[in-house]
């Protein structure tokens, strides 16, 4: 005798597992990760002080710069190898984001070597992962935050120089939205960074090619010019 599922069951029972289907992979997939090469200098001492993280030797390296860490992590890393040769060389690089021992990210990134050079190094990397994910190229290795000693929670502040483009007016100020509640900003004059009682005076942006890069967190108001701008997660 041939028992048969009542079709409403077999129908309930697919969908549920349909459903446990999408929500692993959902829960796999759904670590936001963005990496994109940024056209910047790598930021001097002034401004990496605790916030410099890396492993490594003296023939390979990588080095990341923690802007700030909530439940999402912004930072710039670059990966360099000592080849003392007189060619142009090109690699590509493995970069891999982790969390709990699992990957939620990957993506090559070439790097380069002139004949002067005698380093082969990428492009600064600016990277947003989760709290607590570890960034991998080959068999080097750092977990952000942990690696700085710090949290740098949001807001927080950064100068570097560099060439962007796609940079918006906004008021006084020009900003271009970098990652989710991370901006490039510049201005004129003074201006102030107002995050809930959170104040931080903003230095003057007069050097050519000067920006910052500022993590405003849930949002926070730019003072520039007798104007106040508002900056959030999400803005455009």
């Amino acid at each position: 005798m041939v028992l048969q599922m009542p079709w409403r069951l077999l129908i309930f029972l697919t969908f549920g597992v349909a459903t446990l289907i999408i929500l692993y992979l959902a829960s796999y997939r759904g670590e936001d990760v963005k990496i994109s090469e940024l056209e910047i200098r790598w930021p001097g001492p002034e401004e990496t002080s605790g916030r410099w993280c890396g492993s490594g030797t003296r023939s390979a390296s990588i080095e990341t710069i923690l802007i700030s860490c909530d439940e999402k992590c912004h930072l710039l890393l670059r990966y360099w190898i000592f080849t003392p040769m007189s060619t142009d060389v090109e690699e590509n690089i493995p970069l891999e984001i982790l969390k709990d021992g699992r990957k939620i990210g990957e993506e090559n990134i070439v790097a380069r070597k002139e004949k002067t050079s005698m380093y082969i190094r990428t492009p600064v990397i600016l990277l947003t992962i989760s709290n607590g994910a570890e960034i991998r190229v080959f068999n080097l290795s750092v977990k952000i935050p942990h690696c700085t000693g710090r949290d740098w929670r949001s807001p927080q502040v950064i100068y570097v120089k560099g060439t962007l483009s796609g940079w918006k007016r906004v008021g006084n100020l020009e900003l271009i939205p970098l990652s989710d509640g991370l901006f490039a900003v510049r201005w004129r004059g003074g201006a102030k960074l107002l995050c809930g009682s959170v104040s931080m005076d903003l230095r003057e942006i007069s050097s050519e090619g000067e920006f910052a890069l500022i993590s405003v967190g849930k949002g926070c108001n730019v003072e520039v010019g007798g104007q106040s701008i508002f900056l959030e997660p999400g803005w455009a």
